[in-house]
């Protein structure tokens, strides 16, 4: 974590242990994360580049704005882009200079539940999780806060991205309340709170059965990586992925078309994801591989189903967190009708392809 990793610890240690309101998990971590942050910027003035150099694997939301035009936002039922709401802040300019655009933590009023959320949903296919396509939204994390919301009688609108980007760029400036799965990263944290986490997984992959090279990094730098264009931005972070020939597309369905047709070689995504395409297409030569045959730094656990929110949602975030503890029988039921088997805990004896047992 670079020169403030002691700074972050020590602010870590400190935000968990004295903080008068209850926070638990990553949102402590979150929020803990986010006062290292602004104390180093006070202290040492680092500039973005800097700082995701130190303490993120990921690009932060001004500078992923930056490298992609966001595509055009579809909300439905309505005919106008969300208006921002919240802080009167500028939230990116916020997040570039590292102050956060409102207080996350900050409840000594507590703060009544909006009326009307607005959630971002991707649309590069992304089952059995989320997915917005024809006009609908769909999924695990989907179906479950809209049962939350719904009991409330808060109404649920969907806003269709097409990146990342795009995501982080509406959350961070107030134009949508909600998203899910999205990566934690502590630059995130500069304008974005995250729930507890549901579920914890680690990167898988795809490629053929006839394929019998190992997914070693000197190999995958010899390989063609299938890749929807809303996620590029992830793939770039090269102290996780190692220099790859890059193949855009359009989702991960495409993806795997790619793959059996033998126009690329590999496509990485998480376990449930990868199951879900296999199970409900026809892909007879593909194969999905545990992350125990990926390189090392591809072997993280930092994929999660959560929920992340705009610092001024931050009570919504909470009262989402505590439906979803409150309630583990709901939990259950949609675990098992959108995830199905257990994939987190491999047979032994699973860890070669089809090629290299034969």
């Amino acid at each position: 974590m670079g020169a403030i990793a002691p700074a972050v610890v020590v602010s870590w240690r400190w935000a968990c242990a004295h903080a008068r309101e209850r926070l638990m998990g990553l949102r402590c971590i979150a929020m803990a994360t986010a006062l290292a942050l602004m104390a180093g910027a006070a202290a040492a003035s680092p500039t973005p580049q800097e700082s995701d150099a130190a303490v993120s694997t990921d690009a932060e939301p001004a500078q992923e704005a930056a490298a992609q035009t966001p595509s055009p936002v579809g909300v439905e039922a309505v005919s106008a882009p969300p208006e921002p709401t919240g802080p009167a802040t500028d939230p990116a300019a916020a997040v570039a200079s590292g102050v956060p655009a409102a207080s996350p933590r900050s409840r000594d009023a507590a703060p009544a539940l909006p009326k009307r959320v607005r959630m971002a949903v991707p649309d590069w296919q992304t089952l059995p999780f989320t997915d917005y396509n024809g006009g609908q939204a769909r999924g695990f994390s989907v179906e479950l806060v809209e049962r939350i919301l719904k009991r409330r009688g808060i109404q649920l609108q969907f806003v269709r991205t097409s990146s990342t980007v795009e995501t982080l760029k509406l959350l961070c400036e107030g134009r949508v309340d909600l998203a899910a799965n999205l990566l934690l990263t502590p630059q995130r944290t500069r304008c974005l709170v995250y729930s507890d986490p549901i579920l914890q997984m680690s990167m898988y992959a795809v490629k053929r059965k006839d394929d019998a090279r190992l997914l070693s990094e000197h190999n995958l730098k010899r390989m063609r990586l299938a890749v929807p264009r809303g996620m590029i931005e992830h793939i770039r972070d090269r102290k996780r992925y190692p220099q790859v020939e890059l193949i855009p597309v359009d989702d991960n369905v495409q993806a795997l078309r790619m793959l059996e047709q033998g126009q690329a070689d590999v496509f990485f995504e998480a376990p449930y994801v990868i199951d879900w395409y296999l199970r409900h297409g026809d892909y007879p030569h593909l194969e999905m591989l545990s992350t125990a045959q990926l390189p090392p730094t591809m072997q993280q656990r930092d994929m999660f189903m959560l929920y992340a929110a705009p610092h001024a949602q931050l009570a919504l975030l909470n009262f989402i967190d505590e439906q979803i503890k409150r309630d583990p029988a709901v939990l259950a039921e949609l675990r098992e009708r959108w995830l199905g088997t257990d994939l987190l805990n491999p047979r032994p004896g699973n860890e070669l392809t089809v090629a290299q047992r034969e």
